[in-house]
């Protein structure tokens, strides 16, 4: 029993480290680009010709196709990796119940951080004092299908909001242009 807890332990930590490389990955490339993007508008935008200004848009555009590019193979890979950590924390839970009900430390924390988050007593009223398994129904539950409130707002919002801020930069490029088009 011990052995299975202990590689449970390993690989949820493994799949864990992996998906916050990913993310730290993800972020300095995204930091990177949009470093590189915001020189080039500023280039663009103090360029006194529309020849220069065309002459730095073109590898500006080059920089926010492949941005956007890794910005959504990124988002996929952290995602899928996120299933991959929910999957072995269910196993752990799956695993501690066999237990005594003061030994599941991180069925414990889960119920915690789960009545944390939304407020509900229905997990940590029926869940902590029982002794009897949980359900694979409540493991789900507990551990959460899709993103809880932490990975949204780092797995999809923070991307979301990178795309937005190369919108906002293209938006300022576009228009610097059109203005030396129209001069």
């Amino acid at each position: 029993m011990s052995d299975f807890l202990g590689n449970a332990i390993t690989h949820a930590g493994i799949q864990d480290n992996l998906l916050q490389s990913y993310r730290s990955l993800s972020l300095s490339l995204q930091s990177i680009f949009l470093g590189i993007g915001v020189f080039l508008l500023t280039r663009i935008v103090e360029s006194t010709t529309l020849f220069s200004s065309l002459l730095f848009a073109v590898p500006f555009i080059a920089i926010l196709v492949f941005a956007i590019y890794a910005n959504r193979k990124f988002t996929g890979v952290i995602l899928c990796r996120g299933q991959d950590v929910n999957f072995w924390h269910k196993q752990l839970i799956a695993i501690e119940q066999d237990c005594e009900v003061k030994n599941r430390f991180f069925t414990r924390f889960k119920v915690s951080q789960k009545h944390a988050r939304d407020g509900s007593p229905y997990l940590s009223e029926i869940v902590e004092p029982r002794e009897a398994p949980l359900t694979e129904a409540e493991i789900k539950q507990l551990v959460g299908e899709g993103l809880g409130h932490t990975r949204k707002v780092i797995d999809k919002y923070i991307p979301l909001s990178i795309l937005v801020v190369w919108g906002v930069v293209s938006f300022i490029v576009v228009i610097s242009i059109y203005t030396k088009v129209n001069n």
